[in-house]
């Protein structure tokens, strides 16, 4: 049941993600461009931090994470008693009253996948943290691959290092989507609030 509910929350937020706000779908090479800008970005800063997070950093990012997951649970349950209707069913709402109406619907839902994808993220985020200490944060793959003869020993540290790197660059890539999807939901807002006002 809950894979069944995160499945709807990121194919909803996929959606209105590739859509605008009149209905019509946003160029798809646009969103690619957009993607592989995501992974440069991620593996760049993976390649920046090939030593590792300090556990100072990462306690911050816990922090922040939790008040984010906080403030948007809230946010969410606010938001969901002011989506409106779709259309009206008016006879006398003129035509540039129902687009406001349509483009105000879309932003609305734009706005509410988009802190919902973003507040599973960041739950994710805080489990990969978690590991990351677990773990322990300060591998450099180059230094123990040079270092160390092939036994089982080391096929164990190789393991635990793969393990590393796979959650480092998850928590890099999540963490950039988590500010993308704020700044998206910001500004979802305030198109909210202008449109309301006109």
């Amino acid at each position: 049941m809950l894979i069944k509910y995160l499945k709807i929350i990121r194919d909803k937020s996929h959606k209105y993600d590739r859509t605008d706000i009149n209905g019509h779908e946003v160029k798809s090479s646009k969103i690619f461009l957009r993607q592989v800008l995501f992974v440069l970005i991620t593996i760049l800063l993976f390649l920046i931090s090939l030593n590792g997070f300090s556990e100072r950093l990462l306690e911050y990012c816990v922090s922040a994470l939790s008040i984010l997951t906080g403030l948007f649970i809230t946010v969410l349950v606010f938001v969901s008693e002011k989506i409106p209707d779709k259309e009206t069913n008016n006879e006398n709402t003129s035509a540039k009253e129902r687009t406001k109406q349509i483009q105000l619907y879309n932003y609305y839902k734009q706005f509410s996948f988009m802190i919902g994808r973003t507040t599973v993220l960041s739950v994710f985020c805080l489990i990969v943290i978690f590991f990351l200490i677990q773990i322990g944060t300060s591998y450099n793959p180059f230094e123990y691959i040079i270092a160390h003869q092939i036994d089982i020993e080391s096929f164990f540290l190789f393991f635990k290092i793969s393990i590393n790197l796979v959650l480092r660059f998850l928590f890099i890539y999540w963490m950039i989507r988590i500010f993308y999807n704020t700044l998206f939901a910001v500004s979802s807002l305030t198109n909210i609030i202008n449109l309301k006002k006109e």
